[in-house]
């Protein structure tokens, strides 16, 4: 099984805290953050690990360039979306996303992640209730009656969805959707800049691909090390 570590982006919101490092670099817990979401790939049974970095991130590469060989790192030279990203550290294999900048702490969900895939679906998106004053700052998903993903609204306004499913930074991708956002992208790169993840996967929907829901559980507590206020609870709440 592959992971992929997207962590080319500028970390801009965290700037006043990182002094311009690596936000993926700032210690939680005695461990670097990016180092908890590879431990989480570890533990889900990931047998290769592709961080995907940026040139301009010294600081991260030379920590990567200490790692075991199963964990490897490429470049992302163009801030050109997620989904080119994972394109970077595709391999034709059941795929577990993590988004480094999104820690979990008691527990992490990235095995039951992965024994969803192993049942067959194709896509499947960890999702959290959020309230209503944070629906537009999530992707949202949305069920169809069967209680599979119909679609995934990208930071809708509260009163034009009804879900309160937001997606919470890990993903599941079968290695036939993996085949398929690689077509896509193919298809895409000419045509637009930054490709998000959001609308290959509703269009992977409407082909016909399963996506599946996976509601977070007790103890799989979502901390957002991405955002001062975010990083600064989880340092105070996790030894």
């Amino acid at each position: 099984m592959n992971a992929i570590l997207p962590a080319a982006g500028k970390g801009t919101r965290m700037s006043l805290v990182t002094g311009g490092a690596s936000k993926e670099l700032l210690m939680v817990a005695g461990r670097p953050v990016i180092q908890w979401g590879l431990d989480e790939a570890l533990d889900s049974g990931a047998t290769h690990m592709s961080v995907i970095s940026s040139p301009i991130k010294g600081d991260l590469n030379e920590f990567l360039t200490a790692q075991p060989p199963n964990v490897t790192a490429s470049f992302q030279f163009a801030a050109d979306g997620l989904a080119p990203a994972i394109a970077l550290g595709a391999r034709p294999e059941p795929t577990l996303v993590i988004l480094p900048d999104t820690l979990y702490y008691p527990s992490q969900p990235g095995r039951r992640i992965v024994r969803a895939l192993a049942e067959g679906y194709d896509i499947v998106l960890l999702t959290e209730i959020v309230a209503d004053e944070a629906v537009s700052q999530y992707g949202i998903v949305e069920l169809a009656d069967d209680g599979m993903v119909e679609r995934v609204v990208e930071k809708p306004q509260p009163g034009s969805t009804r879900s309160r499913q937001a997606v919470a930074g890990r993903y599941g991708l079968s290695p036939r959707m993996i085949g398929f956002l690689a077509n896509t992208l193919d298809s895409l790169r000419d045509e637009v800049g930054e490709i998000p993840l959001t609308p290959i996967i509703n269009l992977a929907i409407r082909n016909g691909y399963e996506a599946l829901a996976l509601p977070t559980v007790e103890g799989e507590i979502r901390w957002d090390c991405g955002d001062p206020d975010g990083y600064r609870r989880a340092v105070e709440s996790i030894s």
